[in-house]
């Protein structure tokens, strides 16, 4: 692989290295021709925002020096702009089309979807026209436009196990801070979790803030700052802060959303948070169990929201959402999947079999991506209302129901 190819994105060596050979298939693609190779019509990257998936895309398509052509979806008109742009494509020898963030691009529109498939199908073995596309949540993909000859090539864009030295070590570079390589494996170790754009803002900030004096404290406590608005917290008080974040996001769901529940009170200690709260209905719902699952997933969505990111603590709380999922879907497919599916049990796996587990996973992952948008979206107007919550906790180490209404109508 040349030295240079894509030396402006950090990371990503394995994948880098997929990507350079496709591209010599096809500036090779007269003799390959020849013996009747199939080229990949198309390459979707898809991961988390943030992690460079767009940077690798406009870098990766100027490295074959043929026309290309982006398709933005700003038109009025989506559909007829795709197909435009795949007609200006096909008259050239080689070209390039480019479509970012394509799950958006196609959500609920099942004709466009049929449009791209038939743009990708309508090409010759060989025409040399590459789609490059990107999108953050590839379980919206459709199997149809995702399999072999049309989106040939999948690559998760994130940071794996090894790469983050070397992207610090190339951020810190850039920035003109001058770390050790015992400073460097430590900073990876700090800023694990964190994508390649917070990284890179992490370096730039602290660059502007500390200079050329700027070191790995400066680093760690811009990252702190970035990410909680506070500077120089120990580790005590940094894991503290995500206990009382996490709380206060449970509590506040249970107190505004939660018409099945009343909130009681919230605390914590030495060995973690709790948040109570009592069914008001002794006869459980449909609702009462949807809402279990939003409540499991409120604490980890309150850390996104103020953290950006998730402490190691929400495994608990995702298990337990996707154990309460699983046994409503397993109640909602009982009817017509098969006779192992037993009426008796919502969730041992011992009575239901592989084939219902398969499609009950499938209806439990979906479920649970769908109620944690809708945790998400609801919570986000309280981002101050779980801050005010954290900060007291911290400060109270617990708060009982009366003190947290009278909390919350300082907010209102």
């Amino acid at each position: 692989m040349e030295k240079d190819f894509l030396s402006k994105v950090y990371g990503y060596k394995r994948i880098k290295e997929e990507l350079y050979l496709i591209r010599n298939w096809y500036l090779n693609s007269d003799k390959l021709k020849e013996k009747r190779e199939l080229l990949p019509k198309g390459i979707l990257l898809y991961g988390e925002p943030g992690n460079g998936k767009t940077r690798i895309i406009r870098e990766y398509s100027k490295t074959f020096n043929y026309p290309i052509f982006v398709i933005e979806g700003k038109n009025d008109n989506v559909q007829k702009e795709v197909c435009d742009i795949y007609e200006q494509a096909k008259k050239e020898k080689h070209a390039i089309v480019v479509i970012d963030e394509l799950d958006r691009l196609i959500d609920k529109d099942d004709k466009l979807i049929r449009i791209i498939m038939s743009q990708l199908d309508g090409f010759d073995a060989n025409t040399n026209i590459l789609t490059l596309a990107t999108c953050n949540e590839y379980y919206k993909m459709p199997d149809a436009l995702i399999r072999e000859g049309r989106f040939d090539r999948h690559f998760y864009i994130g940071i794996t196990d090894g790469e983050m030295e070397d992207i610090i070590r190339s951020f810190s570079t850039d920035a003109k801070i001058i770390l050790t390589e015992e400073e460097i494996l430590e900073l990876s170790q700090c800023l694990n979790y964190y994508s390649t754009g917070e990284i890179k803002a992490i370096f730039n900030n602290a660059s502007l803030r500390y200079g050329d004096d700027c070191t790995i404290d400066n680093i760690i406590n811009t990252a702190d700052f970035l990410k909680t608005g506070y500077i120089g917290l120990d580790k005590k008080t940094k894991i503290d802060k995500y206990i009382a974040v996490h709380e206060a996001g449970h509590a506040i769901y249970s107190y505004f959303f939660c018409d099945s529940q009343r909130f009681l009170r919230i605390y914590f200690n030495d060995e973690g948070g709790c948040t109570i709260s009592k069914d008001i209905d002794s006869k459980e719902t449909i609702e009462s169990r949807i809402n279990k699952v939003r409540m499991s997933l409120a604490g980890i969505v309150a850390e996104e929201l103020i953290f950006k990111k998730h402490s190691i603590g929400c495994s608990n709380d995702l298990e337990k959402a996707h154990n309460f999922a699983f046994r409503l879907m397993n109640r909602a497919c009982i009817e017509g999947l098969d006779s192992f599916c037993s009426r008796e049990t919502y969730y041992d796996r011992r009575n239901i079999s592989e084939y219902s587990s398969k499609i009950i996973d499938k209806k439990t992952n979906k479920f649970l991506k769908d109620n944690y948008k809708i945790v998400k979206r609801n919570l986000k107007k309280y981002k101050k209302h779980i801050l005010l919550v954290s900060d007291y906790l911290q400060e109270h180490r617990e708060i009982k129901r009366n003190d947290f209404i009278k909390l919350l109508s300082t907010q209102i």
